[in-house]
C-alpha cells in the first residue's frame, strides 16, 4: 500500500518539517504541500461527483470539507503509520500535533504526484482514505461547524472568532483565539495555526454549553 518512490529525495522532502532544522530549503516541504493540497483536493472532488450521483452541491461540499481537512489528513497518515516517519523538532514530533502530521501528508501526497503521476497519487489517495468514503470509519468531528449549527439553529446567529494573540517563532507560532456566542461570556483556544485555535476554541465553548443544558 505504502508506494516506493523513483526519487528518494522527493520522500525526504516530504517527511521533513522545516521545524526540525535539518532542510536548508523550506519552501522545498512548502511547496509539496501546496501541491499536494490540490492534489488531494481534486481527487476527492472527482470521486464524490462520480459515486455520489443523487446528492446535491451542498451535500458534496460537507462531506468534501471533512474529508480533506487537517484531522482527516492527520488519521489517514497514523493509519498508514507514516506519522512514525516524520522528521520534525523534537518539541513538536513529541506532541505528534495535527498540524505536523496533516502537513507533511499533503506534502507526501505532493510528491508521489510529482514522482509518479496523477494515477498514482489517485490510486493511493482512494486506498488510503477508502474507510472514510465508505463510512467504515467515522470521520472526526469538526467542532467549528458543530458550533455553528448549534448556533445558527438556536440563534440565528454565527460564533464571532477574534485572534487576541500570537507567540512563538515562526516555524513553531502559537495562536490565541476567543469565540463568542449570544448569552455566554468568550471562550479561548490555543494552537500552532489560527484554524486549530479556533477548532480548539469551539470544543471548549460546546463543552461549556453542554454543561448548561
Amino acid at each position: 500500500m505504502i508506494p516506493t518512490f523513483k526519487n528518494k529525495r522527493l520522500t525526504t522532502q516530504a517527511l521533513t518539517h522545516p521545524s526540525s532544522g535539518r532542510t536548508k530549503n523550506d519552501s522545498s516541504f512548502e511547496r509539496l504541500e501546496f501541491l499536494g493540497d490540490r492534489v488531494l483536493g481534486l481527487v476527492i472532488a472527482e470521486e464524490l461527483y462520480t459515486t455520489h450521483t443523487n446528492k446535491k452541491e451542498g451535500e458534496l461540499a460537507k462531506e468534501f470539507a471533512f474529508l480533506v481537512r487537517k484531522e482527516t489528513c492527520k488519521a489517514v497518515f497514523i493509519d498508514l503509520k507514516l506519522d512514525q516517519k516524520i522528521k520534525a523538532s523534537e518539541k513538536e514530533i513529541g506532541l505528534v500535533t495535527s498540524h505536523i502530521v496533516s502537513d507533511a501528508c499533503e506534502a507526501y501526497l505532493g510528491a508521489l504526484f510529482v514522482d509518479q503521476g496523477y494515477a498514482a497519487a489517485k490510486a493511493f489517495i482512494l486506498n488510503a482514505w477508502g474507510p472514510y468514503l465508505l463510512g467504515d470509519k467515522e470521520l472526526p468531528v469538526d467542532e467549528k461547524s458543530t458550533l455553528q449549527e448549534l448556533i445558527q439553529k438556536k440563534y440565528k446567529q454565527t460564533p464571532i472568532y477574534t485572534l487576541v494573540e500570537k507567540t512563538g517563532t515562526d516555524h513553531e507560532p502559537v495562536f490565541k483565539v476567543s469565540v463568542k456566542i449570544p448569552k455566554y461570556d468568550s471562550v479561548f483556544g490555543n494552537g500552532p495555526t489560527r484554524r486549530l485555535a479556533e477548532k480548539n476554541a469551539a470544543g471548549l465553548m460546546l463543552k461549556k454549553i453542554n454543561r448548561t443544558i
